[in-house]
């Protein structure tokens, strides 16, 4: 079946399977910020807006987007930029795979209650399973700067020890960026194999592909 939408603004025509979910629709249209994690949806890992509300994209029919207005975090990274810049100065992002569903629903807080208590942020992520991990730590206070309009503490890039370091891809997982494996797989590919080189810490130089 063939669908119409607007994702992030565009008007979309596609095909979709009357099974398909919406984050498998979204990332075969090559919008990959959103990640899949539990598949059931409980852990918040596949937000995306419908019509500006958060939702979770492994729970939604692709088909029932038609019409709607659907927004990812592709679509927003001049609003994530400031909130992902005070994650990653806070050492928040750590592996970066459940951000973006994380800063998609602290951006729709932002928009439904401008000015929200702890105890309502909490409240509100609580569906980001692995975020709410972290809670009572690191996520808080890039919370309260981002509300209070704070100044971002800035880490500096150096060596010494107990100076802060941001983390080098910092930026491409905290915008979503597809830099895991499901996300670089070659389209059409059946089978993705991972090299691992048998020499503790050398570097690949060089893969020879040979035909069989």
């Amino acid at each position: 079946m063939i669908i119409d939408l607007f994702i992030n603004g565009k008007k979309i025509q596609a095909e979709t399977a009357p099974d398909q979910m919406l984050i498998d629709f979204l990332r075969g249209l090559g919008y990959k910020s959103m990640k899949r994690g539990c598949d059931t949806g409980n852990c918040g890992l596949c937000t995306v807006w419908m019509d500006e509300k958060p939702v979770l994209s492994c729970s939604v029919p692709a088909a029932r987007a038609a019409g709607h207005k659907i927004t990812t975090l592709e679509g927003v990274q001049e609003e994530a930029a400031e909130f992902s810049d005070y994650l990653a100065n806070e050492g928040a992002d750590q592996c970066g795979y459940c951000s973006p569903g994380l800063i998609m629903n602290v951006l729709a807080l932002k928009r439904e209650i401008p000015n929200p208590t702890m105890a309502q942020i909490k409240e509100y992520l609580s569906g980001n399973f692995m975020q709410m991990h972290r809670i009572s730590g690191t996520v808080p206070r890039p919370c309260k700067i981002f509300w209070s309009g704070g100044v971002v503490r800035k880490m500096e890039n150096t060596r010494f020890v107990n100076k802060g370091i941001v983390k080098k891809d910092a930026k491409a997982l905290l915008s979503g960026r597809p830099v895991y494996t499901d996300d670089i797989a070659p389209s059409g590919c059946l089978v993705v194999k991972l090299l691992r080189s048998p020499h503790a810490h050398a570097w690949i130089e060089n893969i020879q592909q040979q035909r069989h």
